[in-house]
This record gives structure tokens, C-alpha cells and sequence, in this order.
């Protein structure tokens, strides 16, 4: 359990690191407070996964997330590529869709290794955030990129 928590610690490091860098590459200022959100999720991911670390038998997994959201797959289908210092916002969400999907895998593979424990409904409330945070990724897409072309 102990490394599972550190890495899920080191992917919210790297969430909170891109999101904050992406920030600094938008303009539209919705868009800048939606990914300063974003990182706000994160962090508060981290402290819990910190504590969890501190006191495993004190935690409580709290989640006001339904079990069935949808997933839209909306970007499914779009080419995959590396980041570079010149990738456009466009490709950034489009990164980004893909990590909170790699996030959300993740952490459903967690929660079913420890379904008999708090932490199990941590990692499986986190995977509901994640694929929330995903859905939120391609409504950001819809309504900046989409609407742009």
C-alpha cells in the first residue's frame, strides 16, 4: 500500500507541475481559472494520499461523486503525440484528457487491490474524480477548440 501512495503522491506532483505550467500558455482567462481548479484537485489529492501515508488506519474516504458517471470518449479518436515548448493549447487538453484517463485506470486497478480498505474507496472515489476531471478536459476542448475551427 505504502507504494502504491507514493506513486499516486508522484502523479499528482506531475498533474499539479502540468497544469500549472499550462496555465502561463493560455489567454482566455475561463480557461486559466478552470486549470488553476484543476490543480487545486490535485494538491487536495496529494494531502490526502500524505495523510494516508501518516495515519492508514484514521483514514475515511469521503466522495460525493456518483458511481456511474459517463465517460464521453469524446477524444478518443485523436491522433496521439509528444509535448514539445511549442504544443498549442489544443494538444495540451488533449494531453491532459489522456493523463486524467491514465489517472483514472489507475486508480479503478487500485481500489479493486484494495477493495477490503479505506483506501480502496479512496482510489476508487479519486478514479470517479479523474474521469470527472476528464469530462471537464473535453468540455474545456468542445467550447474553445471546436468552437475556434
Amino acid at each position: 500500500m505504502r507504494e502504491a501512495l507514493e506513486y499516486g503522491i508522484k502523479m499528482e506532483d506531475d498533474a499539479i507541475a502540468f497544469y500549472t505550467r499550462l496555465i502561463d500558455k493560455v489567454t482566455n482567462p475561463g480557461s486559466k481559472q478552470f486549470l488553476r481548479e484543476l490543480a487545486i484537485y490535485k494538491k487536495n489529492h496529494k494531502k490526502i494520499f500524505e495523510e494516508a501515508l501518516r495515519n492508514p488506519e484514521e483514514l475515511i474516504a469521503m466522495c460525493s461523486l456518483p458511481a456511474d458517471l459517463r465517460d464521453y470518449k469524446v477524444t478518443e479518436n485523436l491522433r496521439e503525440f509528444d509535448l514539445s515548448r511549442d504544443s498549442t493549447y489544443q494538444e495540451l487538453l488533449i494531453f491532459a484528457i489522456r493523463v486524467e484517463q491514465s489517472s483514472h485506470d489507475f486508480y479503478m486497478f487500485m481500489a479493486k487491490q484494495f477493495k477490503a480498505q479505506d483506501i480502496g474507496e479512496i482510489f476508487a472515489c479519486f478514479a470517479r474524480e479523474d474521469l470527472e476531471h476528464k469530462l471537464l478536459l473535453e468540455k474545456e476542448y468542445d467550447s474553445v477548440i471546436l468552437a475556434e475551427n
